[in-house]
């Protein structure tokens, strides 16, 4: 008879030897016989740590989270205080979506081995992809501590840092990963982002071709680097990039979209018919892809003169965008009508000549796709002149003085000195872009609603408001996927709302201010006329006849917005009347803007 000591020396040989011969299996790429030899040791030997993870590990990279996720749950068991286990456990629980449980596991691993790598990355990462960035930012930090050169965490960190706009640090970031790893392409393409953010577009192009020469196969970055060159001026060569990353994804939808941007389609164009086959299976998409498509297609459609087919693919779009978000359409028109309530002629009477001296910004508003980015390229292409895109500066300042308190109830009873600094704060923001600029343009249009505030606060500001005809205007929203939160834009009957909501505050504006605060640049007049027009423009803003204003399309500099191609060509007046191509599909918005008092065609 054996004694137990060597039948336990003889028990672990055993498993040893068929441990040994599961992992050559995994090792050599047989997944389901390793996982078949790991059952066997399981069931002879339940407890066998080894073969407990290395099963759970098998089912993953056999495509079988569920199952990988019951064995590792199976695992801890028999090895609760496993961190190894823990921490694969919740990266699966963060892979279905169930954040606070994959956290909790994450924290009982590193309650066990606080500084466990793994867990504090894969922990940042499930806050990453819950959308919460700023914690997220926090994990990576805590990787990073631990092991300050863990490249993963330096250039995940330097994502969420770009998704939370603060690109400054992103690219510190992304430096960081190309000391360790030059030729990095997720970070060199995330470096580029953050610098096209910073509008630093010649070091952003530098970035994605870098990118490139380390990974010339990734599509993401050819279509990054077409984006930009877009915004660059330089079509010829963004729609060569582009066109080059649907090669490469021919199934990516974003990229579609983009490509059809800067793409002027003619009948027969193999692209349109890719796309249409993408289409045939949208409903395997995700819904955010599904939406790029169709907003693409129905760019190409209308290009080639098929306008039936472009609306519906634009209706598609619009009601699935719709579906993806609440609108709280009577807060947002309601706040609308409580500004021109609370700071009205009273207000400005009272507030007149309190405010700082500088006479630096200049302010454009109104709806959008009325021809804001064309005013901005003309005024930027004079030499005193700086435009500043759309900054959030105006909105962080008045909410900073505001400090939790209500708009614009508590602005409308600010004294003197807060109305100074609110209009000193907002111009050191913009002196910080341009310091030498004798204006500085902000396009952001919301700060309609801040109109009177920005007299009160400066009054020598000037104020253009961005006029279009109505069905026009209105028709140009309906047909592009913005970038930022346009959350008025994807309805018909709710885009005219805005428009006559956006109306009614800018006739308030001109009933309490002065002529020469505020002046209106109606689109068609602009294209009709350009050059008194300009000389218009140029007189209420202070600035002297520049003839490379009319020229404004030569004008080398990055335009963000979706009107980029636009501005990049001599006036036209093709755009004038193009509502009319969609006309029998737009009852709806007629409809709303009749009730609502505007003169249409």
């Amino acid at each position: 008879m054996k004694s137990r000591s060597s039948a336990g020396a003889s028990s672990s040989g055993l498993v040893g030897r068929l441990l040994g011969e599961a992992d050559a299996l995994a090792a050599s790429g047989q997944l389901q016989a390793a996982l078949a030899a790991y059952d066997r040791v399981l069931a002879a030997y339940p407890g066998a740590l080894a073969a407990l993870r290395s099963r759970g590990d098998m089912l993953v990279r056999l495509g079988r989270p569920a199952e990988a996720l019951a064995s590792f749950e199976q695992s801890l068991q028999h090895a609760p205080a496993d961190v190894w286990l823990l921490h694969s456990r919740g990266v699966l629980l963060g892979q279905f979506g169930r954040t606070a449980e994959a956290l909790a596991s994450y924290d009982r691993a590193l309650k066990i081995q606080p500084g466990y790598v793994p867990a504090l990355f894969s922990r940042a990462v499930t806050l990453m992809n819950a959308g919460r960035l700023d914690e997220a930012v926090a994990a990576y930090a805590a990787a990073l501590k631990r092991e300050p050169r863990h490249i993963p965490s330096l250039a995940n960190r330097g994502i969420c840092l770009q998704r939370l706009g603060r690109n400054e640090e992103a690219v510190a970031s992304f430096d960081a990963v190309l000391k360790l790893e030059p030729r990095n392409p997720v970070a060199l393409n995330s470096r580029g982002l953050a610098l096209q953010a910073l509008m630093r577009g010649g070091e952003a192009l530098a970035s994605f071709d870098a990118a490139i020469a380390a990974a010339p196969g990734v599509a993401e970055a050819h279509g990054n680097r077409g984006i930009l060159l877009n915004q660059l001026g330089r079509r010829d060569e963004a729609e060569a990039a582009l066109e080059r990353a649907v090669r490469l994804a021919p199934d990516q939808a974003r990229l579609y979209h983009h490509f059809a941007a800067v793409r002027r389609f003619k009948a027969g164009d193999p692209h349109i018919a890719a796309m249409q086959g993408l289409a045939r299976h949208a409903a395997t998409l995700p819904v955010e892809a599904q939406v790029e498509l169709r907003f693409a297609l129905g760019k190409a459609l209308n290009d080639i003169g098929d306008h039936a087919g472009a609306f519906a693919h634009l209706k598609l779009a619009n009601d699935l965008k719709r579906r993806t978000f609440s609108y709280d359409e009577a807060a947002i028109l309601g706040e609308f009508d409580r500004i021109a309530a609370a700071l009205d002629r009273d207000f400005m009477r009272r507030t007149e000549g309190l405010g700082e001296a500088d006479a630096s910004p200049v302010l454009i508003v109104g709806m959008p796709r009325s021809g804001s980015t064309l005013i901005e390229q003309i005024l930027a292409s004079h030499p005193a002149v700086f435009a500043a895109g759309e900054p959030p500066d105006l909105e962080q300042v008045v909410q900073a003085h505001l400090a939790g308190g209500r708009f614009p109830e508590d602005a409308a009873a600010w004294p003197a000195e807060t109305l100074r600094s609110l209009g000193a704060d907002y111009v050191r923001r913009l002196r910080a872009l341009a310091p030498e600029a004798a204006r500085i343009v902000d396009k952001t249009l919301i700060n309609l609603r801040f109109v009177g505030l920005v007299h009160a606060a400066l009054p020598n500001a000037r104020i253009l408001h961005a006029r279009r005809d109505p069905l026009d205007a209105c028709v140009s929203c309906y047909s592009l996927l913005f970038g930022g939160e346009q959350a008025f834009a994807y309805d018909l009957a709710e885009i005219g709302r805005y428009f006559l909501a956006c109306e009614r505050l800018m006739r308030h504006w001109r009933e309490v201010l002065a002529p020469d605060v505020l002046l209106e640049v109606r689109y068609e007049e602009l294209v009709a006329d350009p050059e008194n027009q300009v000389r218009r423009l140029l007189a209420h803003c202070g600035l002297d006849w520049h003839p490379g204003c009319l020229e404004f399309h030569r004008t080398p500099r990055q335009v963000r917005t979706w009107s980029v191609s636009q501005v990049r060509e001599p006036l036209y007046q093709s755009s004038v009347g193009a509502w009319r191509r969609f006309e029998p599909w737009l009852g709806p918005l007629r409809d709303t803007l009749i009730q609502g008092g505007a003169a249409l065609d």
